[in-house]
């Protein structure tokens, strides 16, 4: 990857981190983030059908701008995307592998575990009901999206700095 490449890289990496931004502050206006203190979002109670479907929204828009970001790294430094049905699982599972000469590990271990709870939620989300989502599962796994923002966020700031001092 020339520098170039890495600037555009660095720029849809950062702009899908505003777009993390907007679902954390979103989340936090409804008293959901940091951590889930308030049992209703927009008025409704949270067990609710809608609120359990909003929230599935957000959690699964978080993981997908997490994908992103996955997908963006693959094809700046052309190592490829995944094939095959679990495609998913590789990509984030590839971004913890340090591949030398071409990049450093995006994500670490610990935050790949936490990652792989999250796009288990979205296939959920993406191929049931609505009304089948379990809300203390969900509730669960938004009280982990502090820690694991934290962690994304470090993660992503290491592999930036690697790269800023290498390309730079």
């Amino acid at each position: 990857m020339n520098k170039s490449e890495y600037i555009a890289l660095k720029a849809r990496i950062e702009y899908e981190l505003r777009n993390i931004d907007l679902i954390e502050k979103a989340l936090e206006k409804e008293g959901l983030f940091p951590k889930p203190v308030s049992s209703r979002i927009s008025g409704l109670d949270i067990d609710s059908d809608i609120a359990r479907r909003a929230i599935g929204s957000y959690l699964h828009d978080y993981y997908s701008a997490v994908e992103k970001i996955a997908s963006h790294v693959c094809r700046a430094t052309g190592e490829g995307m995944p094939k095959g049905d679990d495609w998913h699982h590789q990509l984030i599972f590839n971004m913890t592998l340090e591949l030398n000469g071409l990049r450093p590990r995006l994500f670490s271990i610990e935050l790949l575990n936490l990652l792989n709870e999250f796009r288990g939620f979205r296939h959920v989300f993406r191929n049931v009901y609505g009304i089948n989502i379990d809300s203390k599962k969900e509730i669960a796994l938004l009280r982990k999206l502090f820690k694991t923002s934290k962690l994304l966020r470090r993660d992503i700031a290491a592999f930036l700095s690697i790269m800023d001092e290498a390309l730079l």
